[in-house]
């Protein structure tokens, strides 16, 4: 069954003819592999078997990434860090000025928010009698909301996509993840680090680029030994990884973001969905950017 439009509010119609206690697979054609593999967010010349947390793009894949906060407006509201500025200031000094600046937390009177956890599909790219394909699975039995979801990120990306619950149309293989790409050697961990930084955050505002750096910058500074960057879904952090203490601290690209520390070695984080990173409580520690947190994150890593 061929689904095609921006998006639909219901599956019925769509799934009469699938049986649905099996497994459906819901796939698109790739028609350009250059341009439809970076739009999800593949790395160049994705291999048979790859898997990705797609990028986003619209609200569909950034739910399907990031899960969604609500406000619990039936709970009295509650100060909380929203974020951070930089302020600036000029010093006299006799006849001398000095210009200062200081990174200051936000607070504001929130209602405390309700998370709804990320549905975290994944995209596989497969070869079907010599056509590319990227393909994800939706468990048998599984709700409608969930079946709908999976073919509203499709449409997001494509505009189209199909349905089948025929496992021999989709040849079996074991999914390799790719959400992370080890970043080159350099001489200090900045230098690894920085020109993918930069060219992540040169859209934003020149206070907001000047705070994420900072924070990447001091994250360096304690010297970790591999810096990953994420990928796809996961392009708005990267991955510093202690190994003697066996620790990994995912740090944001997003200001509002908090900081993880894992105390687990690297490879049995990479394998982790980012459903698993964000709801399942598998941190360590969770480090809120507010005034304080680099002593709290240097007391953490040692």
């Amino acid at each position: 069954m061929m689904v095609s439009g921006k998006r639909i509010r219901a599956v019925k119609r769509y799934v009469r003819h699938l049986n649905r206690k099996t497994k459906i697979f819901v796939y698109s054609l790739v028609t350009n592999p250059t341009q439809d593999f970076a739009r999800v967010g593949f790395p160049a010349s994705p291999k048979m078997g790859d898997t990705i947390l797609p990028a986003e793009i619209g609200s569909v894949s950034t739910f399907n990434s990031e899960g969604r906060y609500d406000p619990d407006k039936t709970k009295p509201m509650e100060p909380r860090v929203v974020g951070q500025r930089v302020w600036r200031w000029t010093e006299f000094h006799g006849r001398d000025r000095v210009e200062r600046e200081r990174t200051v937390d936000t607070i504001r009177d929130c209602y405390p928010r309700k998370f709804t956890p990320p549905p975290g599909v994944e995209m596989s790219v497969l070869d079907v009698a010599g056509r590319l394909r990227l393909v994800s699975e939706v468990p048998a039995n599984a709700p409608d909301d969930e079946l709908k979801h999976v073919v509203n990120l499709y449409l997001e990306f494509f505009g189209e996509c199909h349905l089948t619950d025929d496992p021999t149309s989709v040849p079996i293989v074991n999914p390799t993840r790719v959400n992370w790409r080890l970043l080159p050697a350099g001489t200090t961990p900045w230098a690894r680090a920085q020109t993918a930084v930069k060219a992540r955050i040169k859209s934003r505002s020149a206070d907001n680029q000047s705070i994420i750096i900072d924070r990447q910058e001091f994250v360096c500074s304690l010297n970790p030994d591999e810096v990953y960057v994420g990928q796809g879904g996961f392009a708005d952090y990267l991955a510093y990884i202690f190994t003697s203490k066996k620790l990994v601290v995912l740090e944001s690209l997003t200001s509002g973001n908090a900081i993880y520390v894992f105390d687990r070695n690297w490879r049995a984080f990479s394998h982790l969905t980012k459903r698993e990173i964000l709801s399942r409580n598998l941190h360590k520690h969770r480090i809120i950017h507010a005034t304080g947190w680099k002593r709290d994150l240097r007391n953490v890593v040692g």
